[in-house]
């Protein structure tokens, strides 16, 4: 996330709001924000008895404009129409840094916790999913890595979340596979775990050696974790469950075929496993030249 960044948070009308704007709010105070946008879509108008979604949304402002810092403005905004394709759109008309949008309890389908999973992969800014009532303090940070560069911009949002907590943790997970048919090499499965975990110690120094000035992690204490797993996501969540984290951090690799595959295997997957905040960040207008594309499939569903 860049200098004074625009945040946008989804809110329904409903009580997952108050976390939603907590998150927001407590976004905006660490990477000091100009201003955070609660974006509201309603459906088209069908004579709706008052008070209308205007009404209720400015009242909801109104009252969570305290949780804001002094220098953020805290905005009503609606909108009507398909749920995904307004908000994707609000994200890229503002030049959004972050969309935050709440999620109740798996066993409680609704159609904004149902577009979670289409708005992540699409929309052209950094997404925070947050569990309805999840806590807005980060204390215990799990950020995931896989040496790639999007994974060093994820690396540079903890570093910045982990500073502003003194006595926090982070957490650094690196998840790596064996190679196939480890018995052909003469060696145990046991061996090439040690083997591999090696490697990744190596290529984690080599990592942060190859990174621009100055490394975002440097003089902050923090702990590295090796896992060998087939399942990314799962892994990442059982580490998440480990470190006790009160955020997951994911690097996003944009929007091409083969980096949407990992997005949705790694993403995706921690999204739907996790009850805990979730921080996928993207680099910003990284997928903008795709949004009339995906505007156009979205209006056709």
């Amino acid at each position: 996330m860049q200098a004074s960044p625009t945040i946008l948070a989804a809110v329904a009308l409903d009580r997952r709001d108050a976390t939603v704007l907590r998150h927001a709010a407590k976004l905006a105070a660490l990477f000091h924000a100009r201003s955070v946008l609660a974006v509201h879509v309603a459906a088209a108008p069908t004579g709706e008895s008052p008070p209308p979604v205007e009404e209720r949304l400015e009242r909801l402002v109104n009252e969570h404009r305290g949780l804001m810092p002094p220098a953020t403005n805290l905005e009503a905004v609606v909108r009507r129409g398909n749920r995904v394709t307004e908000l994707v759109q609000v994200a890229a008309e503002t030049r959004a840094d972050c969309l935050v949008i709440g999620r109740r309890p798996r066993d409680e389908h609704d159609a904004l916790s149902d577009a979670v999973r289409k708005l992540h992969w699409k929309t052209p800014c950094s997404v925070l999913i947050v569990p309805e009532g999840a806590p807005a303090d980060y204390q215990r940070i799990l950020a995931a890595c896989d040496f790639s560069e999007h994974s060093r911009d994820a690396l540079r949002v903890a570093a910045v979340i982990r500073r502003a907590a003194p006595r926090g943790e982070l957490t650094i997970e690196h998840i790596f596979a064996l190679p196939s048919l480890p018995h052909l090499a003469g060696r145990s499965v046991d061996e090439f775990v040690e083997i591999q975990r090696s490697e990744a110690r190596k290529r984690w120094f080599e990592f942060l050696l190859a990174g621009p000035a100055p490394n975002p992690l440097e003089g902050l204490e923090h702990a590295i974790r090796l896992d060998e797993s087939e399942q990314v996501p799962r892994a990442l969540t059982r580490a998440a469950i480990d470190v006790d984290a009160d955020l997951i951090i994911v690097g996003s690799h944009g929007l091409t075929p083969r980096a949407s595959g990992l997005l949705g295997h790694v993403a995706d997957g921690v999204a739907a496993q996790t009850v805990r905040p979730f921080l996928c960040v993207k680099r910003k207008g990284e997928v903008v030249d795709l949004l009339q594309a995906l505007l156009g499939l979205y209006e056709n569903r």
